[in-house]
């Protein structure tokens, strides 16, 4: 089995997975994994979690309406 080195959130965007990262410094919020279409990498999953969990919450304190609508996950990414 391959070596799991770490992990990538991914957002569900109408059936297409994309891996999502922190924002610009310019965007409204640069502290959450809103920006798709590229990687942030967390060496463990808990961290990855964590963040996740704190996108979530910040944008449903925002009422954001993406969260009903798309999805965070976790990427394993491995060894090659």
């Amino acid at each position: 089995m391959a070596e799991i080195i770490g992990y990538i959130p991914v957002m569900d965007i109408n059936g297409t997975i994309e891996p999502v990262s922190y924002g610009d410094p310019d965007d409204t919020s640069p502290h959450l994994l809103l920006r798709y279409g590229r990687a942030q990498f967390f060496e463990s999953k808990e961290e990855c979690r964590k963040e996740i969990e704190k996108t979530l919450d910040e944008a449903n304190k925002q009422g954001a309406r993406w969260v009903k609508k798309y999805r965070l996950g976790i990427c394993p990414v491995y060894k090659s």
